[in-house]
């Protein structure tokens, strides 16, 4: 293994281990709650504190676990050399896109296990409508994962017969084929956990428990719409520099400029369109604050 991948396997071990260790501490927990209602703006009543810091903490764990379990698997490969050719570029993505799907697939098992459950004899309250996965997600968001996956597969494709086979682009298809894997994953994953029942025993539980579904839907986006996108990066890149050889230096000068402006470009995104409040306007169009508010406690 190189040095850089030897680098970044090891601080990517050593953010996964630390957000694994911090969902054990009580602190954590009640911050990331408020941290989310300030960011999506809606009152976290007392009550459900408790709840609402086990689901975040819970999505957080799991998503630490299948994180270090992908990405252990991907250093024991990369140490092999299998089909990488020994290039540092390659060996960094694949490690760090073994994480990413890591945290996915751990997110998305938290989420179908461990539901709250709610007293026999409480009253339950429950939506007139039947909830879809386009509720929870920005069209944006939803449809261009889709899209960027779809086009890195058609490039490769392209890629591979002006190449006269796929084991000459074998890197590129790789990566593709992880891209595309991971939007399958989602798109069962994302309907069984929308699937799922919601028992809320008040407004305000059911509002937080569709709030803890979106964070964990668009969590589960976040692997094809960045290993789609890094593809994709990779094969215009390679055809535009009139080789397909995913070790040309065009190909790695690509990956250079483009991987920090589209980080920009998505940070500038989510701080302007604030996508993680889109549940609301779509399930909750009507949501008063009253609705989630703890009155009890407010009064006092």
């Amino acid at each position: 293994m190189d040095g850089l991948t030897l680098t970044i396997s090891i601080i990517l071990c050593a953010v996964l281990v630390t957000l694994l260790a911090l969902t054990f501490l009580p602190f954590y927990a009640r911050w990331s709650a408020y941290r989310h209602s300030a960011l999506i703006r809606i009152d976290l009543p007392t009550r459900l504190e408790k709840t609402v810091s086990a689901r975040l903490m819970a999505r957080d764990r799991g998503a630490g676990i299948g994180g270090l379990v992908f990405l252990v698997a991907a250093i024991i490969i990369t140490s092999a050399g299998n089909g990488l050719n020994g290039d540092p570029t390659l060996s960094f993505w694949f490690v760090t896109g073994a994480a990413i799907v890591g945290t996915s697939v751990g997110t998305a098992v938290a989420a179908l296990v461990g539901r709250p459950d709610v007293a026999s004899d409480t009253t339950r309250v429950a939506r007139s409508g039947v909830a879809a996965v386009a509720d929870y997600l920005v069209p944006l968001e939803l449809i261009g994962a889709r899209v960027v996956v779809v086009l890195s597969v058609v490039a490769t494709v392209v890629t591979a017969v002006l190449a006269g086979s796929v084991d000459s682009v074998f890197p590129i298809s790789f990566f593709t084929a992880l891209g595309a894997a991971s939007l399958v994953f989602f798109e069962v994953a994302s309907r069984r956990i929308v699937d799922v029942s919601q028992p809320a025993g008040s407004t305000g539980e059911l509002v937080w428990d569709d709030a803890v579904r979106a964070s964990s839907l668009r969590d589960l986006l976040v692997a094809p719409l960045i290993l789609g996108t890094y593809s994709l990066i990779v094969v215009v890149a390679a055809l535009l520099s009139d080789t397909v050889d995913p070790d040309a230096e065009t190909v790695n000068s690509a990956l250079g400029i483009g991987a920090p402006l589209l980080i920009i470009a998505v940070s500038l995104y989510s701080r302007a369109s604030r996508p993680q409040r889109y549940f609301i306007t779509r399930l909750w169009p009507d949501l008063r604050w009253s609705d989630t508010a703890d009155t009890v406690t407010d009064a006092a």
